[in-house]
């Protein structure tokens, strides 16, 4: 499967890492023809360096892929510092305001994923990020459509299948997108080490990624 944002080399991150977004410099970014919105800017964080959002336009755009298009199951993982814990904030949208689409959000400080196929299903997970610290965020959807969300491995029970569509090939926003009522919402917080793998990880392997990602830095 071809590597996505090479010079971060994917390879470190195993055979079903699709996407890896570290976040860490402009030059990487631009060399992989993705697009840079607004002004977004680079900053320390406890693993190097990572990616604030102002909340007013900052934005990436990632181009439609093959490699980004899931059938079934698939796992986001990221590192999120929230700054306005305000409702509507997408973190991460493949596709916006469009037939077979998945965002991840922000509502009332909690975490929520949104997916859109014949018309809009929504999630409020109850985890909640808006302590102003670092998280680690993973999102899974199974095989069979249903959820499993986690931050720094505490879990919800899994959540029914929304729905139960495949997306498409779109664009992917890191800090934007056009939750159900298609007014745009930008992300006001900071995101480090972004991956996306074309398997859905199961709770030792999520346990692994957390345990990996502390070994690397902790809350400032």
């Amino acid at each position: 499967m071809p590597a996505i944002l090479k010079e971060n080399r994917i390879q470190n991150y195993g055979p079903n890492c699709v996407l890896a977004a570290e976040l860490r410099d402009f030059a990487g970014i631009t060399q992989e023809a993705w697009d840079i919105n607004g002004n977004p800017t680079i900053i320390d964080t406890p693993w190097g360096k990572g990616m604030n959002f102002d909340g007013t336009g900052d934005y990436i755009n990632i181009p439609s892929s093959p490699n980004l298009r899931f059938i079934g199951g698939f796992t986001v993982e990221m590192l999120i510092r929230l700054t306005d814990p305000s409702s509507g904030k997408v973190i991460l949208g493949a596709g916006y305001n469009a037939v077979n689409s998945l965002q991840i959000n922000i509502e009332g400080g909690n975490i929520a994923i949104l997916e859109q196929g014949g018309g809009f299903s929504y999630w409020d997970t109850g985890l909640t990020v808006n302590d102003g610290i670092w998280h680690h965020l993973v999102v899974v959807r199974n095989d069979d459509y249903t959820y499993d969300l986690y931050v720094d491995l505490v879990t919800t029970s899994a959540h029914a299948a929304l729905q139960s569509q495949d997306t498409d090939l779109h664009d992917w926003q890191i800090g934007w997108g056009r939750p159900r009522d298609g007014a745009a919402f930008y992300f006001n917080g900071s995101i480090d080490s972004l991956r996306v793998y074309s398997q859905a990880f199961s709770l030792a392997d999520v346990t692994t990624l957390y345990n990996n990602i502390a070994g690397l830095g902790t809350n400032p």
